[in-house]
């Protein structure tokens, strides 16, 4: 007997045209899903709603007004109050169409509910949302979709068009890549509660140029800085993985030349992952720089190393071992004594190449251990202060391991090497936490100190590994983002400086304690590194500064004022004004960095006081901007300089 699928209840709202509940089991077998249900409305305007319900609603269509209402207001506040309708979640990155588990097959009752709804849906929109999946990440999310039905029929079809000519560059700036679906909760972003929409800041114009028929390839050149010869080549006009930092990879791309890049999609594609591990190796504000590498052209030059793309990735992450123990072994002239791992890798890779690289690294891999015994032990213990011991939100649960005990456990329960690092959390400052979600999920984070300025010590999250140093969910990864910033609350700072304080004891107490195991470099590799200092030493004096600089550093407090919204305006080169706040009630030394009237930040404090009374006593400086990343739009890392102007 057929079943006949029933159309809404009469009573529904006027704005609301059809809607599918579906019970936990049609998705989860876990236990604790069992107390939800799920609930998709599409609106008569033709947008959806996905939500996450208490399961003693399922198929209550009278409430269908009161959990819309709350949806709505929870997509618009941080609480929408106390309804007596339990906990709702909105779901923003949940599928369009649910999809049942395999096990509920094509013609179950719910299969064929589904297939009405999704009738109803536009089938020109899924269908582009779609292709894009068929590359990677998941794009096919209710928000996604309610971005695009929610534009002129004529605007929509623009932008479609153009998704599909140069999807690379305008599915991150038009779509939210939500990378996987979620069903039980908008954790997905920083901000729980709102829909990502912080990808069109700064992408007016590319918009406009859609919408209005301009010259798109224009308004992309200049968006991403790149040339309009990069954004019409094959790469940029098919569709590819995307990196992380696509803007940084864009540029690297477009600094090589014209032609050595790559100039077909499966030739970026083939090296990505040893690329990736590369940029990972340098500092962050020098990858243009890289393209030097490959002046012999891209193929050509990975090819050189005689090595399979994913062994190689491999090779290049062994090679900082390699790095790190040529400046432990090799002493340093005075001018270079700053010099960290990232810059030596740098200048190896400028001065002698990849390949030269490669093989310095593997010979040193090759060469024998030798045993370093250690001074006596006086016996003292030290203490291992804690930075939060135990934080627990909404079932969620981190607890902070505090002894080396703790870690070998950890180690075993979740099948990775984590007990073994012990003495790097003494000696890096580093935290072990052991976090749990209420489904049962279970990771090991790893929080390592980023800086001590004058606001105090940071910590962020530096790694993040499931059983057996698996991905973890993105859940779990929002999770431990927020325990990064209980971490980071103000109430804390205390117990930072009370770790980095306890570091530093360690270091000095337990220096040469340690039984240790070195591999000496062999002759060919000290002659080499001896070139790469000289050309370090070189380029130094090159690159020095102006006589008259006087400052050169981060601006400070770029996530408390207008630096995010204006940063794609922000050009390197650009001025600053340097306005003076004797009357800051944080800081009587206070100097204000404007950007064409709007605020950018403030001069550290550890730079300021100098600085102040020399403006103070009516000297004259010139500040101007020295390094834009776009790639952390919450917290710009912005760096300026300051010269003295010189009486003419």
């Amino acid at each position: 007997m057929l079943i006949a699928i029933q159309p809404p209840p009469a009573g529904l709202p006027a704005d609301i045209k059809a809607h599918l509940w579906l019970r936990a089991e049609y998705f989860f077998s876990r236990s604790d899903a069992k107390s939800r249900c799920w609930l998709w409305l599409l609106r008569e305007d033709g947008r959806l709603a996905a939500m996450n319900v208490d399961a003693r609603h399922h198929g209550n269509d009278h409430l269908l007004p009161a959990l819309l209402r709350n949806h709505d207001q929870q997509l618009q506040a941080d609480d929408a109050g106390d309804d007596g309708l339990g906990q709702l979640q909105p779901l923003p990155h949940a599928p369009v169409v649910p999809l049942p588990r395999w096990a509920v097959s094509w013609g179950h009752p719910i299969q064929r509910q589904i297939r009405a709804f999704a009738e109803q849906l536009d089938t020109t929109v899924l269908a582009s949302l779609g292709e894009l999946e068929e590359v990677g990440g998941f794009w096919g999310s209710v928000g996604n979709y309610n971005r695009l039905i929610g534009l002129g029929v004529l605007q929509r079809q623009r932008r479609l068009q153009a998704l599909r000519e140069f999807w690379p560059l305008l599915a991150p700036l038009l779509l939210d890549d939500g990378q996987r679906p979620e069903m039980f909760t908008d954790y997905y972003h920083d901000n729980a509660r709102f829909p990502r929409e912080s990808q069109l800041a700064g992408a007016e114009n590319v918009c406009r140029a859609i919408d209005e028929n301009q010259n798109l390839v224009k308004a992309l050149a200049t968006h991403y800085r790149i040339s309009r010869a990069l954004v019409r080549s094959p790469i940029c006009r098919h569709p590819w993985q995307q990196p992380t930092e696509l803007r940084k990879m864009l540029r690297l791309i477009d600094a090589i030349p014209a032609h050595a890049r790559p100039h077909s999609l499966a030739a970026l594609e083939k090296w990505d992952s040893p690329l990736q591990q590369l940029l990972t190796m340098v500092p962050a504000g020098r990858w243009p720089l890289i393209a030097k590498v490959f002046s012999d052209g891209w193929s050509k030059t990975w090819a050189a190393t005689q090595t399979a793309p994913e062994t190689l990735s491999n090779q290049l992450r062994d090679s900082r071992d390699f790095l790190r123990a040529a400046l432990e072994q090799e002493p340093l002239p005075d001018a270079l004594f700053h010099l960290q791992v990232e810059e030596l890798c740098l200048a190896w890779l400028l001065r002698r190449g990849l390949s030269s690289l490669l093989q310095a690294s593997a010979r040193w891999h090759a060469q024998p251990l030798q045993r370093i015994l250690p001074e006596p032990d006086d016996g003292s213990e030290l203490p291992f202060p804690a930075l939060f011991t135990h934080f627990e939100h909404e079932g969620r649960q981190a607890r902070e391991l505090l002894s080396e005990a703790e870690l070998v456990a950890e180690g075993e329960h979740m099948q990775h090497c984590v007990g073994g690092y012990w003495q790097e959390c003494n000696n890096e400052a580093g935290r072990i936490v052991h976090l749990d979600l209420p489904d049962g999920e279970s990771a090991t984070a790893y929080y390592g100190l980023s800086g001590v300025d004058s606001d105090g010590v940071h910590f962020q999250l530096e790694e993040l590994r499931g059983i057996g140093n698996a991905r973890v969910s993105q859940a779990m990864q929002a999770w431990a983002e927020q325990v990064a910033k209980h971490i980071q609350a103000g109430e804390r700072s205390r117990a930072r400086q009370q770790v980095l304080q306890a570091t530093q004891t360690y270091r000095q107490s337990q220096y040469g304690k340690e039984v240790r195991h070195i591999r000496a470099l062999d002759q060919r590799s000290r002659q080499e590194l001896q070139q790469v200092i000289a050309w370090c030493l070189a380029h130094t004096h090159a690159e020095a500064s102006p006589p008259n600089q006087v400052l050169h550093t981060a601006i400070a407090g770029t996530g408390y004022h207008q630096a995010a919204t204006l940063l794609p305006q922000l050009r390197v080169g650009d001025a600053l004004q340097l306005v003076r706040e004797p009357k800051n009630p944080h800081d009587a030394n206070a100097i204000r960095l404007d950007w064409q009237g709007y605020t950018l930040g403030y001069v550290p404090r550890r730079e300021n006081q100098r600085l102040s009374r020399e403006l103070d006593a009516g000297a004259a400086f010139q500040a101007r901007l020295e390094y834009v990343d776009e790639e952390h739009p919450t917290y710009p890392h912005l760096e300026f300089s300051v010269c003295r102007l010189m009486p003419e």
